[in-house]
């Protein structure tokens, strides 16, 4: 067989096995060619090596073929990257999560908008079906991309873009540089609380949640519903409270991981026993003194607090988990 028939036997190998790769294989050019070009070399390496004359024939090629195995099963060992993990390999697990708990925080989040609108209004109602119906339906979908992922070999950097790596690297650069700790997978960590503003933060708070509870008296006291001074001083002991938990934290600093996150999860315990609070205001607007708007608009106004009462728990579930990846750091 001439050589240019032998060469088409390989080319047309290589290019089987090229259209079996992983897209995130396909995507990266060089890494492509450098990959055919490895198994290329080895084909007419093992042919050469199979040929009683030494150099490479048709009989050698195509016994060297047969010991490569077939394209799909060589682009199969291409897929293979990752630790598993279920049907999710262990490198994607954390991306995993991290979609699935803020899609599903946004389906928590905008149904309880939807039950604020609905109490201000007078016709509450929690389509509890509804709510599981919806999640169900992104764990199902966002379960499914990340197993069709894993089984193509995808790694978390090949859903980055070529910004997003130069970015990472400045940040790796910048990180070195100040010494901000390195995460055991190779990523900068920055510190994750700021001891002097927090501290300076808290202080702060707890001066306004003690103003609350004492109450100085004034002229106009006597104008203002007892419940509502009442609730002022129960928002003032959860003011004072979280206050010193940002104190607390700020003096402990960028350490004790554990400890910022039984903190963390303390604040978000104020902040859930806050809101039955708020719904009082919410639903007894004529309890605010000295307030030229419509009741129907100092309702709305705490409703609005509700959201965004709502939104720090899960702002701060997520810094409590978002913690982990500083625990065992080089």
């Amino acid at each position: 067989m001439s050589q240019n028939n032998m060469d088409g036997m390989v080319k047309d190998y290589i290019k089987k096995i090229k259209e079996k790769l992983p897209e995130w294989l396909k995507e990266d050019k060089e890494e492509l060619k450098d990959v055919l070009s490895e198994i290329e070399e080895h084909i007419w390496d093992k042919a050469e090596e199979l040929s009683e004359k030494g150099d490479p024939t048709e009989s050698s090629i195509q016994q060297a073929l047969s010991s490569m195995g077939t394209p799909e099963s060589i682009a199969k060992e291409f897929k293979r990257r990752g630790v598993p993990k279920v049907y999710i390999t262990e490198d994607l697990w954390p991306l995993y999560t991290r979609v699935l708990g803020i899609l599903s925080a946004v389906v928590v989040m905008v149904n309880v908008v939807f039950m604020i609108i609905n109490i201000v209004t007078g016709s509450f109602q929690l389509d509890f079906v509804g709510i599981l119906f919806w999640l169900a339906g992104i764990f199902t979908i966002v379960t499914l991309v990340f197993v069709g992922l894993s089984m193509e070999g995808y790694l978390p950097e090949d859903l980055k873009t070529q910004e997003e790596r130069v970015r990472e690297k400045k940040e790796l650069s910048i990180a070195e540089k100040n010494g901000w700790p390195i995460s055991p997978n190779g990523k900068p960590l920055k510190p994750f609380i700021q001891p002097t503003g927090t501290i300076v933060g808290g202080i702060i708070q707890m001066a306004i949640g003690l103003i609350f509870i004492i109450q100085p008296e004034t002229d106009f006291t006597y104008l203002i519903e007892p419940e509502f001074l009442t609730l002022l001083r129960i928002f003032g002991v959860f003011i004072i409270s979280k206050g010193g938990l940002h104190l607390i934290r700020g003096v402990i600093g960028n350490q004790q991981v554990t400890k910022h996150q039984i903190i963390i999860g303390i604040k978000i315990f104020l902040s859930i026993i806050t809101i039955p609070f708020v719904v009082v205001l919410m639903e007894k607007p004529e309890l605010v003194p000295f307030v030229p708007f419509e009741k129907i608009l100092i309702s709305w106004f705490f409703a609005f607090v509700i959201f965004l009462d709502v939104v720090g728990v899960i702002s701060d579930t997520y810094k409590a988990l978002t913690l982990e990846k500083y625990r065992n750091i080089n």
